[in-house]
């Protein structure tokens, strides 16, 4: 049986983002990411269901300037 973990890396959390490590550990130090899970000394991780929910509220952002802007062009336009 396979089993997709929901603890990640930082590897595997920058890769399911779509970006690399240093773009991601940059935007989780900005507070742009959600931020790891420190579960002992050594070992942190990123929760799947954070990356997800950010996935989702970075979409609803995007929906909403997509929106202000086609907005803004056919106001121009009238």
């Amino acid at each position: 049986m396979s089993h997709n973990p929901r603890l990640i890396t930082k590897t595997a959390a920058a890769e399911y983002m779509g970006m690399g490590t240093s773009l991601f550990t940059k935007l989780v130090s900005q507070n742009r990411l959600p931020q790891p899970i420190r579960i002992s000394e050594r070992r942190i991780v990123w929760d799947i269901n954070d990356l997800d929910s950010h996935i989702e509220i970075m979409k609803a952002e995007s929906q909403a300037e997509t929106k202000r802007l086609l907005e803004s062009i056919n106001s121009a336009k009238v």
